[in-house]
């Protein structure tokens, strides 16, 4: 059983979904190790890294192929602004009861009467406003910015404070912007709630494997579970809309 000191992220509660054994693996029985990073994988993590200097210092820096096209693309998606604040890889915790929550922003904006959450996708695909505003990844940043992001202002912050926008840099005119409310914000609290409620009350042996033979190709457990050898999953698997590249360790 997990400890009052686990924090729950994005990801940890996407994998219970996706395969409640592959949690129990690396969450309770501590097995993990780290998974092949494809180039392309590897060219998103130096993105991410480049855009948190440009943030922090102000200074724009210059690089050939791809990442090059994608920083001029920020430089001109996001400019940096007069009387703005802008805060890279920020990270909220909220411990509120049995309710543990942790997320890292690629990037929090202070803007006048709001406050904007940017996370920065580099995968192959299109993003989907659909798509967007039902991940795990939207329901708990926007959650947690709400119940635990007044320290960025110094008074409390309301659901229609925030906005969180997705955006990939392959594709600069297709950003997502989604705003919250109090009832989406309502509904995320009771899911999160009894989510956590129902790991934290599970017996370790009944935390059962999916069905689902892509997730089992793609997990790096599947050798223990079925005896096999596992496939290298696709490297789009590692950076779609339930992942962030934080959580590459």
């Amino acid at each position: 059983m997990l400890d009052s000191s686990f924090y729950y992220s994005q990801l940890a509660l996407s994998i219970y979904q996706s395969c409640q054994l592959r949690f129990r693996r690396r969450y309770l029985d501590g097995l993990y190790w780290p998974r092949p990073i494809s180039e392309q994988v590897e060219l998103g993590m130096d993105f991410h890294l480049v855009s948190n200097r440009y943030f922090a210092s102000g200074q724009q820096e210059s690089y050939g192929g791809d990442l090059g096209s994608w920083l001029e693309a920020l430089y001109r998606f996001r400019p940096l602004a007069p009387g703005l604040v802008f805060l890279p890889e920020q990270e909220l915790r909220l411990k509120d009861g049995p309710v543990r929550l942790v997320a890292k922003y690629d990037l929090v904006a202070l803007e006048p009467g709001r406050v904007v959450i940017y996370d920065w996708k580099t995968d192959r695909r299109r993003l989907s406003g659909k798509t967007c505003e039902n991940t795990l990844q939207t329901i708990v940043y926007r959650y947690l910015m709400v119940r635990a992001g007044d320290a960025y202002w110094g008074r409390p912050i309301t659901p229609a404070d925030v906005e969180m926008i997705y955006w990939n840099p392959r594709y600069p005119e297709g950003a997502v912007t989604l705003q919250y409310d109090e009832r989406r914000f309502r509904q995320d609290e009771e899911w999160l709630r009894e989510a956590i409620a129902e790991i934290d009350g599970k017996d370790p042996d009944s935390f059962l494997a999916t069905t689902d033979e892509r997730t089992c190709q793609a997990c790096e457990y599947s050798p223990i579970c079925r005896g096999a050898s596992s496939a290298d999953p696709e490297e789009d698997d590692y950076d779609d809309l339930s992942l962030t590249w934080d959580d590459i360790e």
